[in-house]
């Protein structure tokens, strides 16, 4: 957080042209942004990577977490679901195991209380 505080300066100059793209309005250099997002890796111990791989990051604990994927898809700005299932599908078969345990779960369940059930009218019918 000190980092943020001590570059804040640098993202209120209005005068800073970006070079990352031609006749783009961005006001920060590339690679001064590079430079700040290495240092905080190295800052919290974490390993080299890419700022692209933040993204990826995101939608995978996104999806994790059961976040609906339409939800997802437009929080990445993704043009169609379709690309972001392509993309993510893979986190999705743990997501379905878990659907599936849960399903067994509440099946069981069910089953206990049926056999529970039928216990009991079998005990009335023999009483009578």
């Amino acid at each position: 957080m000190q980092n943020a505080r001590r570059h804040s300066c640098f993202f209120q100059n209005k005068n800073v042209k970006s070079e990352t793209r031609e006749g783009s309005d961005d006001q920060i250099f590339h690679y001064y942004l590079l430079k700040i997002f290495k240092e905080a890796l190295t800052a919290a111990g974490l390993p080299r990577m890419r700022v692209h791989d933040l993204r990826h990051s995101a939608a995978i604990i996104l999806l994790s977490m059961n976040i609906h994927p339409k939800v997802v898809q437009e929080l990445l700005g993704h043009s169609s679901i379709n690309i972001t299932m392509d993309l993510y599908s893979h986190i999705l078969p743990s997501m379905q195991q878990d659907v599936i345990n849960k399903l067994d779960d509440a099946f069981k369940l069910l089953s206990n209380v049926v056999e529970e059930s039928s216990s009991e009218i079998k005990s009335e019918d023999e009483e009578l």
